[in-house]
């Protein structure tokens, strides 16, 4: 099992320093509410969310990360811990792996500078098994790697002198990497250069030949690193998803990009174009009725009464010469049915997240993070669906929101709020006791204060009136005082 544990991020939007630990719920499973004022960081742990998930699956950053480092610094860092077991465990052990990765912007794109991988097994001290920086780049965007070192040094020396196959690999990742904006860690080519050290080095064990370096270099190094890199980037395919806006924004458009309900069999989504019908393969329109009928199990408790079904217009021969299907997807409300399109926003919204919530409900690998998960969802609902999830889930689920309704369903530990403080964005609730109405006290909070650190940066509802009071009389000049007065009077009439 994999469990993101902890994550640090510094230097990301408006955050200069944030970090947050995943609580455990009752069940085994992990729930955590993000909350707080609009533009005080919530989202960007969603986007630091979809910056690891980039990044372990050996893709390139998202478009637009460039845009996430704030504005006047140099590098954003990233820092993620986790917890392997199990089926996940490193040469057969339960371990902590805390991956650590620096970026520095350049003129159109963002490039990797500095990643780490460390682990701790048992009682033992924190290990770091490989530190790549880059350094020596100037801001041309084609720039090859110039410098490049890997630490601890005398260990990656020996390692790349052990093989020059391998080593030719290592450099090629080096470069490619760099220069594609990924992660070198877990890049494909990076693996091969392990899996080609540890072939020479077990052939050297083997014939008697081996220094103690070697052998040394392949049980502390080179075989975690191998479990660790390829249970890591397992976790980031198959089990993790992020829901940000750039998804809920997709269903005004008519595309909804469905979370598959069979996420535990490793099924990853659908897009879908509910505009017009679709023509898929046989094989995709089975995997997608199958994942419906997953989802609609929940579905029709959640909106009592309501299914969705990929109704079936026709067989369609493909480009490819196979025989393909053709369907749109309805709802079916009590028998009556509609194109989806039909809809509301709001259950498109509950129907294409639900096979990743599903997901996080059954599966232990499972970790989902959605940005405004309330967005489009009525609050009772809203309530009542965290309130059955969070003792029972198995999985992971993390959310940011504006509805305060799950303040008064979630235990305090699956809640943090956010702060006016830029180096200290994210802290817990302080100062409550079992019988407080948290949904309350956070409004005393922003009211009163009493947190260690200020979580609402104050308005004022007499200047928002005159603000709207000018921007209605654009040019004119207008008498601040009199203005007040008049807002005064229209108050007491």
């Amino acid at each position: 099992m994999i469990r993101l544990k902890r994550l640090v991020v510094e230097n990301i939007k408006n955050t200069r320093y944030g970090l947050i630990d995943f609580p455990e719920s009752i069940g085994g499973g992990s729930m955590l509410g993000i909350y707080g004022q609009n533009g005080s960081g919530k989202t960007s742990i969603i986007d630091s969310a979809e910056c690891m998930k980039a990044l372990m699956t050996g893709n390139p950053l998202p478009s637009g990360a460039k845009d996430l480092l704030t504005k006047g610094q140099e590098h954003l860092i990233l820092s993620y811990s986790f917890d392997l077991s199990e089926s996940a465990s490193v040469c057969g052990e339960s371990a902590a792996v805390t991956y650590r990765v620096e970026l520095v912007a350049r003129e159109i794109s963002v490039r990797v500078i500095e990643e780490a991988l460390s682990f701790t097994r048992g009682e033992s001290s924190k290990r770091n098994l490989i530190v790549h920086s880059v350094a020596g780049q100037d801001s041309n965007e084609d720039a090859s790697v110039a410098f490049a070192t890997s630490k601890p040094v005398d260990r990656w020396k020996s390692i790349r002198a052990s093989s020059k196959n391998a080593a030719a690999v290592f450099s090629a990742a080096e470069v490619a990497s760099f220069n594609g904006g990924e992660s070198f860690i877990f890049s494909p080519e990076f693996s091969r250069a392990i899996a080609g050290f540890l072939t020479v080095a077990k052939q050297k064990i083997d014939d008697g030949t081996a220094p103690n370096t070697i052998k040394d270099a392949t049980n502390e190094t080179l075989l975690p690193l191998r479990d660790i890199i390829g249970a890591l980037r397992g976790f980031a395919e198959n089990d993790f998803v992020v829901i940000n806006q750039k998804h809920e924004a997709a269903i005004p458009l008519g595309l909804m990009l469905l979370s598959s309900g069979q996420a535990l069999d490793g099924t990853k989504g659908f897009a879908i174009n509910l505009d017009k019908p679709l023509i898929v393969g046989r094989g995709q329109y089975d995997s997608l009725c199958s994942a419906l009928s997953v989802s609609n199990t929940v579905l029709r408790q959640l909106i009592p009464g309501l299914e969705v079904e990929a109704y079936k217009l026709g067989d369609r021969v493909l480009n490819s010469g196979d025989v393909g299907v053709e369907f749109e997807l309805l709802s079916n409300r009590d028998g009556v049915k509609v194109p989806l399109r039909c809809e509301s926003t709001g259950i498109q919204k509950v129907v294409s997240i639900l096979g990743a919530l599903i997901a996080a409900y059954n599966n232990a690998n499972a970790s989902v993070f959605i940005d405004e998960l309330d967005s489009g969802v009525f609050e009772y609902l809203l309530g009542e669906l965290l309130e059955v999830m969070e003792p029972r889930m198995k999985g992971q689920l993390v959310f940011t929101a504006h509805n305060l309704r799950p303040l008064e369903k979630l235990p305090l530990q699956s809640l943090v709020i956010t702060t006016s403080n830029p180096s200290n964005r994210f802290i817990k609730f302080k100062g409550l006791h079992g019988s407080n109405n948290v949904r309350s006290q956070y409004f005393k909070s922003i009211v009163l204060g009493g947190q260690s650190e200020q979580v609402y940066q104050p308005t004022n509802k007499t200047m928002i009136a005159a603000a709207f009071s000018e921007a209605g009389h654009p040019g004119e000049k207008m008498d601040f005082f009199e203005m007040l007065q008049q807002l005064k009077a229209s108050d007491r009439a």
